[in-house]
């Protein structure tokens, strides 16, 4: 008689850790793909930030060679021209990434140069690429945060 009153007992027993272990089970891998997934975010952040920096540079190159002094063999860029130039240079590596263009913000900014007094696009200004976009780490998107704004800037001295 004793016997089974022990048996019933660690079986009362076993059942209630059981239980626990459920419990903590859950809890610790609710804990695990919150790292997981944040990590996955952070490399995709990475890329998305380090193919923005790469289109801001080939936009730059783009301009730089599109300066006032690029005409008959280029069309010169100014203005509105020069941000349509820009975004159509950077399309192609920005579709092959998975980016919509109409995602990305560009901005393009003439700076005066050495003995100058007005900023234009002469040979010797510089000329400031920037390049914007909207990123929602899927972390952040479950628990309602808004999107970040990934920027890349990259300025060169126009050549033609």
């Amino acid at each position: 008689m004793m016997i089974d009153i022990r048996k019933k007992r660690r079986l009362c027993q076993q059942r209630k850790r059981q239980g626990a272990t459920l419990v903590e089970s859950a809890l610790t891998l609710v804990a695990f793909l919150m790292i997981v997934f944040g990590i996955l975010d952070l490399g995709i952040g990475l890329l998305r930030y380090n193919t923005l920096s790469a289109v801001a540079r080939i936009g730059g190159r783009a301009a730089i060679v599109h300066g006032s002094h690029a005409a008959p063999a280029q069309t010169i860029w100014n203005g509105q021209n020069a941000v349509d130039g820009v975004t159509a240079a950077i399309s192609p590596v920005l579709n092959a990434e998975g980016i919509p263009t109409s995602d990305i913000s560009v901005t393009v900014t003439y700076t005066d140069g050495p003995d100058r007094g007005t900023s234009s696009n002469d040979p010797g200004d510089t000329v400031t690429i920037q390049v914007s976009a909207p990123f929602q780490p899927t972390c952040t998107a479950i628990l309602g945060i808004s999107p970040m704004t990934l920027t890349a800037r990259t300025s060169m001295i126009i050549a033609h």
